[in-house]
């Protein structure tokens, strides 16, 4: 089953809005599997079934196999549809749920852009996978679903996202969230010293967030009113997030012309920024990892509860 992922009536789905629920379905199920101890180990676009009401089946479990209590892992026969199918089931090596996480990732990037693998060709596609060769350019600049696919195809299962992380992972955030998460980060480190550890990690990321200085990339009519009242550092990251702090809360008084390119808060607020700064919720989710703030109470709803 080379199966299309299409809409009732046979449409390609190309709403992100629609693509993020279906996707967020799937990994619903899988985490329902997994938590019940079955790993499916076939998934692909073939048997993710798109019922008339745009919602996600998970179909042919033929395959599927049911841990014991205690077993993480298990022993593979030649399980799984060439194209869909992890390193570790391609080599006949121990698998674990990760198999079907790997999967989703296929499946995401498939449904995201419109049926293309991100491992390429149908007969190139699992050399590609052993060899860790993917291809994520048709994805455009949502660094989001990028950062989300990338996590879930990794070639080692560990570094790949449980179910349950990959729900929670920034590509499902609403903007109303990613701005707030945003202000957060910014908020964090307001009152550090420049040099301070905190600040000079951050800072660590600003390369990956903006060429050159970030002045530059923003509006002219929108740096004014920053240069109202008080002075930005362009070449700081800390500062952009401060200076997107600042005018979220000021939004009401910014001159119409500024309103006008910024958009309305939180979705329009939010759309500008990224458009111009793509990378910028995913590298301070990075860094709020790398620090250790995701245990702290003021991020805790960006990242799954700790197991019990």
């Amino acid at each position: 089953g080379g199966g299309e992922v299409v809409g009732p009536g046979g449409i390609l789905i190309s709403n992100p809005q629609i693509l993020q629920r279906l996707l967020f379905e799937l990994l619903s199920g899988v985490e329902y599997l997994h938590s019940l101890g079955i790993v499916h180990r076939d998934l692909k676009p073939g048997n993710t079934l798109l019922t008339s009401e745009g919602r996600v089946k998970i179909s042919d479990m033929g395959l599927s196999k049911r841990l014991d209590n205690d077993q993480s892992s298990f022993e593979t026969a030649s399980a799984g549809t060439a194209g869909w199918r992890a390193r570790e089931l391609i080599l006949g090596n121990r698998c674990t749920r990760a198999v079907d996480l790997f999967a989703v990732g296929c499946i995401g990037h498939f449904m995201m852009t419109g049926g293309s693998h991100v491992f390429g060709e149908r007969v190139m596609r699992d050399a590609n996978i052993v060899a860790g060769k993917s291809d994520t350019s048709k994805l455009g600049h949502n660094e989001e679903a990028r950062a989300l696919i990338q996590a879930l195809i990794s070639q080692d299962p560990k570094d790949r996202p449980t179910a349950t992380q990959a729900i929670h992972h920034p590509y499902f955030w609403p903007a109303e969230k990613g701005l707030r998460f945003l202000l957060d980060c910014s908020d964090r480190v307001e009152n550090e010293d420049a040099k301070s550890e905190l600040v000079v990690a951050m800072e660590e990321h600003a390369p990956a967030v903006f060429r050159g200085p970030w002045d530059e990339a923003l509006d002219q009519c929108f740096i004014e009113t920053l240069r109202e009242r008080r002075k930005y550092n362009y070449g700081s990251l800390r500062d952009l997030l401060r200076a997107i702090r600042n005018k979220k809360n000021h939004h009401r008084e910014l001159p119409d012309e500024v309103k006008e390119k910024v958009g309305e808060v939180p979705e329009g607020y939010l759309a500008y920024f990224r458009a111009k700064f793509p990378a910028i919720v995913v590298e301070l989710h990075k860094y709020v990892q790398e620090m250790g703030f995701s245990a702290e109470s003021s991020f805790s709803m960006y990242f799954p509860p700790p197991p019990k």
